[in-house]
């Protein structure tokens, strides 16, 4: 049993940076508070994602020669449905997963455990390897910053988290992370519930988190329905080009 979340994708850029602002709360309201945490995408976000797409490319390609043209068929499929799912709501992040995969197989025609068996070796596994030389060159330093000022670190993906924070070499500096098919989401942005999830394991109300992501339609959207503000990563027009711009919102020196 699920339902179905719409959620309005109109955002106001506003600011140097591509800051969304929530509405302001009134006068008095006790929940006017100072940034005190940022909730971080990763995909595309924390690592280049042109270079990363390339080497997969190149390896899929040769994988492909060897599986035979069932495995980007699946692949494919296992991503438009991704696609397809935004803006539903499952009970848990089990029932999305589920659902993604057995719409997958429907599309494709491929089998679910063959799915499900290369999507965690080509999707989840397989770049792991190629993070390290991916990551943007300012997150690392980012991150220490935040920390040593008392800033609160969450990350929120569509997918699996934790083996690429190690790899990217910045899990010990992250308060928290999910991601969609996490227990108590169960949604791919731009739902909030994952946003409001991390807010609630940093501490933090709505109004003190800073979301920072390189999709406006999801990153910019998933955090204004969460009351959140927002940062756009890569747009030279409305956002920021380096991870350290975000850095001054918190009043501390890049």
């Amino acid at each position: 049993r699920r339902t179905v979340l719409h959620v309005s994708l109109e955002l106001d850029p506003c600011g140097l940076c591509g800051l969304v602002v929530p509405q302001a709360p009134q006068t008095g309201d006790p929940r006017l508070s100072p940034l005190g945490g940022v909730i971080f995408d990763l995909d595309g976000t924390l690592y280049h994602e042109g270079p990363m797409r390339r080497r997969m490319l190149l390896e899929l390609g040769l994988g492909t020669l060897r599986l035979g043209l069932g495995l980007p068929r699946a692949l494919g499929a296992w991503r438009k449905e991704r696609e397809a799912l935004r803006g539903e709501v499952f009970p848990t992040g089990l029932d999305l997963a589920q659902e993604q995969l057995k719409r997958a197989a429907h599309r494709s025609g491929i089998p679910e455990p063959q799915i499900q068996t290369w999507v965690h070796q080509w999707m989840e596994q397989r770049p792991l390897r190629h993070l390290p030389s991916c990551a943007r060159e300012d997150l690392r330093g980012t991150f220490e910053a935040l920390s040593k000022g008392n800033i609160s670190i969450g990350v929120f993906s569509d997918h699996p988290v934790e083996e690429k924070l190690q790899a990217l070499g910045v899990a010990d500096l992250v308060q928290a992370s999910c991601c969609a098919t996490s227990e108590g989401v169960g949604a791919f942005k731009p739902d909030p519930r994952g946003f409001l999830l991390l807010a609630g394991r940093m501490g933090l109300v709505p109004e003190q988190v800073l979301v920072v992501g390189d999709r406006q339609d999801a990153d910019g959207a998933g955090a204004q329905a969460a009351g959140m503000q927002f940062c756009l990563l890569g747009s030279a027009a409305s956002g920021i080009q380096g991870l350290t711009e975000v850095l001054p919102l918190f009043n501390i020196k890049p």
